[in-house]
């Protein structure tokens, strides 16, 4: 927001020019941390777009603008880059992100006269149908429990092309789910307001159990690819549940087979035949009959 006019209460008003102060590196007026780097979640999405999913800023100021520039397969270098107006919507340029050969080379921004590079890390974010652990998970605050799952959306933030970039990329924001009460889908760090970065992961395992698939949303910034050791982890929780429930479901079996006169080890023609007039008790007396045994609990005895 601009100053649009000075107005003196005696002297009416007042002839100026508006000059945005960014502070200098000798007054010692920093908007930005610079003791934190900036973190940046990213994709690659082909050999010419980059799309930045989520930032982490340490800056004092309000509506902090963004943009982002693609070098890979021009003649174009970083220091082309340095020139800062205004952004698409005419406010003042803050930030500038260079990307080149499938990675943020630099983070620019100005400081009274000069560009300063700031000190950033680039994570690489999974791409969907990765095995996932979401840092910070489990259902008890106080502990860290370990939570994993299927990342199975990543959303297109800024989109960052090259003027080599030839192939159509549509935008896939899609996070009309999204409960924007839920505080745990909530980056507590600044960030800008278009790269809030909230990824789909379809939780399926959780304070060291398999538990039933829930897709939740979460910041881009609590999701990691899972190590070696963790996807041991889910592989093994994820065969001790079906050898539990294998186990359950053939106690079952020998509970129909007790509850209909059959006996351990019998033949199947002699199986078949107790279905059959389990079926036929059904038909007689369906409330007797559905204490001892469902229609689908026969179908699987059989089998």
């Amino acid at each position: 927001r601009e100053i649009e006019s000075v107005t003196h209460k005696r002297d009416g008003p007042i002839m100026f020019r508006a000059v945005l102060d960014q502070g200098t590196a000798e007054d010692g007026v920093h908007f930005v941390d610079e003791r934190t780097p900036i973190e940046l979640f990213t994709q690659q999405l082909t050999e010419h777009t980059h799309n930045i999913v989520h930032m982490h800023l340490n800056d004092t100021r309000d509506n902090v603008t963004v943009d982002a520039v693609n070098l890979t397969g021009t003649m174009r270098v970083a220091s082309d880059c340095r020139t800062f107006g205004k952004d698409a919507s005419g406010r003042p340029l803050m930030y500038r992100i260079v990307v080149n050969n499938g990675r943020v080379t630099n983070v620019m921004y100005p400081l009274g006269s000069e560009v300063l590079d700031a000190v950033f890390v680039e994570h690489r974010l999974p791409e969907a149908g990765e095995l996932v652990v979401v840092e910070g998970g489990g259902e008890d605050d106080e502990k860290d429990e370990l939570m994993m799952g299927e990342l199975q959306f990543v959303p297109h933030g800024m989109l960052v092309r090259s003027d080599k970039e030839r192939e159509e990329i549509a935008s896939n924001h899609d996070d009309s789910d999204v409960d924007r009460d839920d505080q745990s889908i909530q980056c507590s760090y600044k960030h800008p307001e278009r790269l809030a970065g909230l990824v789909r992961v379809n939780v399926g395992f959780c304070d060291g159990a398999i538990v039933a698939g829930a897709s939740r949303y979460f910041p881009a910034c609590r999701v990691r690819a899972a190590s070696d050791v963790e996807q041991q982890t889910y592989e093994a929780a994820v065969e001790s549940a079906k050898n539990t429930a294998v186990d359950q479901f053939r106690a079952q079996l020998d509970r129909i087979r007790e509850s209909i006169g059959g006996k351990p080890g019998m033949s199947f023609t002699d199986l078949s035949a107790l279905c059959r007039s389990l079926r036929q008790r059904a038909v007689d007396d369906p409330a007797g009959c559905g204490a001892v045994a469902s229609p689908e609990q026969v179908d699987a005895l059989a089998a």
